[in-house]
């Protein structure tokens, strides 16, 4: 092929993978708003009075970085089981024990799906925002201590 045949067909790949791209981008854009309107009508903003522990299971460990505030924008799938969430973090993994850090601000949005999930036992919450605060973070241990 020609030099001009190939410019063709490169911009011709280049377009159509624009245009997949753009239709992600704006079918994301429509998730993300539907949720976050859903969180904001129906969820619980969590305050002094409820503001509830939540464990978020990861299958891998992490190194988080202390700092003194971290906000969270969701959404982040979470339970108010930590025994579901240790099911999410594996043997490899951990599990992140949350809390708003700021809870008299009332400004962390949640929402108990609980009961519309195919899984009612996970007791899932999804967050939509939270300044988090995390009291504890779990993993098992690779190897037991063993004396001889």
């Amino acid at each position: 092929p020609s030099a001009r045949e190939q410019d063709a067909a490169f911009i011709e790949r280049y377009e159509r993978r624009k245009k997949r791209l753009k239709h992600r981008l704006e079918t994301f854009a429509h998730w993300r708003v539907t949720l976050l309107s859903t969180l904001n009508k129906f969820g619980t903003r969590f305050n002094v009075k409820n503001n509830r522990k939540l464990y978020h299971g990861v299958d891998r460990r992490l190194i988080l970085k202390p700092t003194k505030t971290v906000s969270f924008s969701g959404p982040l799938s979470t339970s108010s089981s930590y025994y579901v969430a240790r099911t999410f973090a594996t043997s490899e993994g951990m599990v992140l024990t949350l809390k708003s850090h700021f809870p008299r601000l009332k400004i962390c949005n949640a929402l108990d799906v609980s009961t519309i999930s195919d899984f009612p036992e996970e007791r899932e919450w999804i967050l939509g925002f939270m300044y988090v605060r995390v009291l504890e973070v779990f993993t098992r241990r690779l190897v037991d201590d063993y004396t001889d």
